[in-house]
């Protein structure tokens, strides 16, 4: 088993690409050329399967993390402060950021009540369907992981006993979740078809990635197997339609067979290749905050630009601004150039 690298920060930008690609599209007027049951923009409109494969990420990074620790390490009570306090002072910063542009009414109207906020800062709003997308419509991904980090050391435990198991369990869980949500839940499909529960088999899939590199390396040796392996992502990203099975199910799918990649990605080899191209590492170590400033260009209104000029335009103002901010908060410059204005404002009082 092999520590972090490169690899994995360019499996987190590519993720993080494909959801700005996703959301730009939607902002674009939502853009489609067919030709031969394939379309040119596929891959936009199914961008936000980035966020599936984010997960696959996630159960991947944990189970490296957890593999690191002794069994008293690898309890609830020390996993996830662990990954709370990570995350609790950009994703603060992100929340009260978003809310000063909605007071000020800088982008349209979105729910940011008292109730909201709070929802928010306890990672519940996903629980309510009121408060689901309200404030930035992308928080709903930091709730249900924050979700999942609790199931997390639990669930690490019995996937090391039944991988397969433990898959199979969690992926019928997902289905039937989808399912009822679909035929069922009415207005409230939400609160189930993005849940937790809906993305267990991608969290075990990143566990049995890790535990099992070894073999799935070799898997992907044999002859024939990489080049069907990458004919298929080629189908998911650019075939026109397909589905299986329910609503958000058919994106776990796809999220699966992109986090299939992993093992690949974090190979000494690739890092060699992905050297070549330290953007989308650094994109993969900002994509938190990336993420979290997504909606960005909303600010802007109606699109500056249209065509490939608009693309190229919103997703360098979303790249900038994303890795802006994790410079600023997440790499902590924020707290020195503060102290710097503040020391060169006190000494020029002084002087005068």
């Amino acid at each position: 088993m092999t520590a972090r690298s490169n690899g994995v920060d360019a499996a987190k930008g590519f993720a993080i690409l494909l959801v700005c690609i996703y959301h730009i599209w939607r902002y674009l007027d939502r853009p489609s050329f067919e030709w031969l049951g394939f379309d040119f923009f596929a891959m936009f409109r199914r961008g936000d399967i980035g966020v599936e494969f984010f997960f696959v990420i996630s159960g991947y990074l944990s189970a490296l993390s957890l593999s690191k620790k002794d069994a008293a390490s690898q309890t609830l009570a020390v996993f996830f402060p662990s990954r709370l306090f990570r995350l609790i002072v950009p994703y603060y910063t992100a929340l009260l950021f978003w809310v000063i542009v909605l007071h000020f009414e800088l982008i349209r109207p979105c729910p940011h009540s008292f109730f909201d906020i709070i929802a928010h800062m306890t990672f519940m709003h996903t629980l309510c369907p009121s408060t689901f997308f309200s404030i930035s419509g992308v928080f709903w991904f930091l709730g249900s992981m924050m979700q999942l980090y609790l199931l997390t050391p639990l669930i690490y435990k019995l996937a090391k006993k039944s991988p397969w198991l433990v898959f199979a369990l969690t992926t019928a869980i997902s289905y039937f979740a989808n399912y009822y949500a679909k035929t069922i839940a009415g207005d409230n499909f939400m609160v189930l078809t993005y849940s937790a529960i809906s993305y267990l088999p991608l969290i075990v899939m990143g566990f049995i990635l890790f535990d099992k590199e070894q073999a799935f390396r070799k898997f992907f040796s044999s002859p024939f197997v990489l080049p069907v392996y990458l004919l298929v992502v080629f189908l998911l990203l650019f075939r026109a339609t397909y589905r299986f099975g329910y609503f958000e199910f058919t994106d776990v799918v796809a999220g699966l067979v992109l986090g299939l990649s992993m093992p690949l990605l974090n190979h000494e080899r690739c890092n060699k290749l992905i050297s070549f191209c330290p953007l989308l590492p650094l994109i993969g170590r900002a994509s938190f905050s990336i993420f979290a400033y997504n909606y960005i260009y909303l600010i802007t209104g109606e699109p500056v630009y249209s065509g490939l000029a608009g693309w190229l335009y919103t997703l360098t103002q979303v790249l900038s601004f994303g890795l802006l901010m994790y410079w600023l908060v997440e790499k902590g410059a924020l707290p020195y150039i503060i102290q710097h204005w503040t020391g060169a404002f006190s000494a020029k009082k002084q002087d005068n």
